[in-house]
This record gives structure tokens, C-alpha cells and sequence, in this order.
């Protein structure tokens, strides 16, 4: 394991948890202790050549995130697999058809650059705990009581940061295919980037 500082690993370990946490909760898969199974296999891939290994080029506690959302994957995945064992055959005879026309390839390579484009874009106008918030919305963590758990600030520090996400949001460029959870205000679901329901329920 590299020369990392306590803190650093604490911290990041503590992400883990928090996200982990937040998305295991009430899946039909999930069982006692999940969490913190999770957040420590996350910790150990981190340091793992083989699987997900840190590189150092975002922050330790990041990283692990996206891990733990890489591990959540995989147990849903293999979990719907054992109820529906009609899926396993069915993907069999999916992955048997022609691949996409080159054309929708193109197509496709072209919206997923644009997506990333725009990613990088809005993560260049943010800092701080704005820009810790817009990267749990990228990794399907969209609840501001969520999101504070996670990042481990109160509710109304993640609030004030939503709401300038969503001020950056509304002059980034398209993205195609939108998504609602990341619609600038103005679209049918700005509520949720804004916080605004949250704010009304509290």
C-alpha cells in the first residue's frame, strides 16, 4: 500500500461508508452489514493492482465512491441473474446478434463525448463543496439528506451548494440525452438539482 496518511485513508473510508449506505438502503439484495462490507472491499480494490487501483489522479475519498458504485453494480447485476435465471439466456442471445450499424456507433461515440465534454466543463467552473456535490450526482447519488451524509456537511451547506451547481448548469452547454436529475432550472425537474422539494419538506 503506498504512503498514504491516516487521515486520508479515514476520510475516504468514511465516504465509502456514507455512500454505501445510501444506496443499499432498502434494495431487495441487500443484508445486514452490507455497508461496511462494501466500503471496506472498496478500500482494499483502491490498493489492489489487479481490480480497481488508485492512481492518484482524484482524491482518494473519490475514488473509493466510484468504486463502491463499481461493487453495487456487479451484486445487482449477479442478483438478478439468480431471480430471473431467463435473463442469463436471454443476454446469451443478445450478445449472439450483429453489432450496432457503424453509423449508430458513430453516433453513440458521439453523445458520450459530448456528455464527458460537458462533465469536464461544469466541474471546471465548481470548487470546493459544489464540486464534491456535482460528483456524487455523476455517481447516481442525487438526495441532498444523501449527499450531506456522504460528504459529511449539514444539509443547508449542501443546499447552498445545489443551488450553484445548478446556476453553472444553466449556462453549460446541451447535453445530449439530458438527464433530469442534472436539468438546469427552468426544465420540469429543476426541483431536484435545486433542491427546492427538499427544502419545502424540511
Amino acid at each position: 500500500m503506498p504512503n498514504v496518511e491516516p487521515k486520508v485513508l479515514e476520510r475516504a473510508y468514511a465516504r465509502a461508508l456514507g455512500y454505501a449506505r445510501s444506496r443499499v438502503r432498502g434494495r431487495s439484495w441487500s443484508e445486514a452489514g452490507l455497508d461496511e462490507e462494501l466500503a471496506q472491499e472498496a478500500m482494499l480494490a483502491s490498493f489492489d493492482p489487479t481490480r480497481y487501483p488508485w492512481k492518484g489522479d482524484k482524491p482518494l475519498d473519490h475514488h473509493v465512491v466510484l468504486v463502491v458504485k463499481s461493487l453495487l453494480s456487479d451484486r445487482a447485476r449477479a442478483a438478478k441473474v439468480r431471480e430471473e435465471p431467463k435473463r442469463a439466456a436471454a443476454a446469451d442471445e443478445a450478445m449472439k446478434r450483429p453489432a450496432l450499424p457503424a453509423d449508430a456507433l458513430l453516433k453513440a461515440r458521439d453523445r458520450q463525448t459530448r456528455r464527458d465534454a460537458r462533465e469536464e466543463w461544469v466541474l471546471s467552473q465548481l470548487s470546493g463543496l459544489a464540486r464534491d456535490v456535482f460528483l456524487l450526482y455523476l455517481n447516481d447519488v442525487f438526495e441532498a439528506r444523501d449527499q450531506a451524509g456522504v460528504l459529511g456537511k449539514s444539509i443547508h451547506a449542501v443546499y447552498e451548494a445545489r443551488r450553484r451547481v445548478a446556476e453553472v448548469l444553466k449556462s453549460a452547454p446541451a447535453e445530449p440525452d439530458s438527464s433530469p436529475e442534472l436539468a438546469p432550472p427552468g426544465d420540469d425537474d429543476a426541483s431536484d438539482a435545486t433542491g427546492t422539494d427538499d427544502e419545502a419538506e424540511a
